[in-house]
């Protein structure tokens, strides 16, 4: 039984690396990809999980409008990514208020990303 469980959880962590592999192509090129992947697999590797992890959205905390320095527009609270809202991952932790909302987006630093997929 634990075999089969760990079968299907490799399947479908195999099959949402997959799905994000070809979100990414809407951003790169298949051949930017296959490359980064072969030359740069670590950099490729990060690249899917900040596609999936680097954005969150949170309510915004009261006391805490000091720490976000801009605002954003995002039409589908449900359906973002980083790279759609034209955003690059730093080495700090981005705060955007969410324009016409009473919440925030985190995006997440480089720092914080990797310590996850450490995880």
């Amino acid at each position: 039984m634990k075999k089969l469980i760990l079968i299907i959880l490799c399947f479908a962590s195999f099959n949402i690396k997959a799905q994000n592999s070809n979100q990414l192509t809407t951003y790169y090129s298949p051949e930017e990809l296959v490359n980064l992947e072969k030359n740069n697999s670590e950099e490729y590797q990060f690249l899917v999980y900040a596609f999936e992890n680097a954005c969150v959205i949170l309510d915004m905390p009261k006391g805490k409008e000091a720490k976000v320095t801009s605002s954003i527009d995002i039409k589908d609270l449900s359906n973002y990514n980083y790279l759609e809202l034209g955003l690059d991952i730093l080495e700090a932790n981005q705060y955007f208020r969410i324009n016409s909302t009473d919440k925030m987006l985190l995006v997440k630093s480089r720092f914080s990303l990797q310590n996850e997929m450490k995880k």
